[in-house]
């Protein structure tokens, strides 16, 4: 399946004008960058500038105050610092408490730089809940990182995974990738096209369905 320029152009006309201004633009594919720029021009919407990464995004000025004694459990790694604030003001409009780390964790480098969001273990089904369909576009910022950095193919040497395209839902992402490079048996250059399905849990990679073609 391929979205086309409808489905990012409803998917857009949907999100609230923060949501929107959320999106970071640079990891979008072409056309759904034309239907961003479209929106943003419909609702006379600037998009905003890309600010250096801080020691931690800007939380609403009275935080929530933690339970006592609770264990924090992440729900979520997020890319971008616009991303993290939209998410911490949609977990502090819903009374949800929440802080950052940047150290979130994860196995493999694709989450270096990123943001993690820790809540009190009894508010975690509610924020995953409320962030599920926020993160849909960061997630797949996350799996794009994770198969181009952490993903190692079987029978190749020496190779470059490269994410064409990617779609997805909430925490189901799926994408279309080429592998380049050196195959193990016959020592020869070889490039394979393929598909992958990755679920991601709490912004950790989890299940995961990859195959190429032969």
């Amino acid at each position: 399946m391929r979205l086309t320029a409808d489905d990012y152009e409803r998917h857009y006309r949907e999100l609230g004008d923060e949501e929107l201004l959320a999106i970071d633009s640079s990891e979008l594919v072409d056309v759904a960058r034309q239907c961003y720029e479209s929106e943003l021009a419909r609702r006379q919407l600037t998009e905003p500038v890309e600010q250096e990464f801080g020691a931690r995004p800007e939380f609403p000025p009275d935080p929530l105050p933690m339970p006592a004694d609770e264990e924090l459990v992440q729900v979520a790694i997020i890319t971008h610092q616009r991303t993290a604030q939209g998410a911490a003001k949609l977990l502090y409009d819903a009374d949800v408490p929440a802080i950052v780390t940047n150290t979130p964790a994860a196995t493999g480098t694709y989450a270096e730089g990123c943001i993690g969001v820790m809540v009190p273990a009894s508010c975690a089904e509610a924020a995953r809940d409320l962030l599920a369909a926020y993160l849909t576009w960061d997630n797949k910022a996350l799996v794009r990182r994770w198969l181009e950095k952490d993903w190692i193919p079987d029978g190749f040497d020496e190779c470059t995974v490269t994410v064409d395209d990617h779609f997805g839902e909430e925490n189901k992402v799926a994408a279309r990738i080429t592998v380049a490079g050196i195959d193990r048996s016959s020592r020869k250059e070889a490039r394979r096209a393929g598909m992958a399905i990755v679920h991601l849990v709490d912004g950790m990679i989890g299940k995961r369905w990859i195959l190429l073609d032969p």
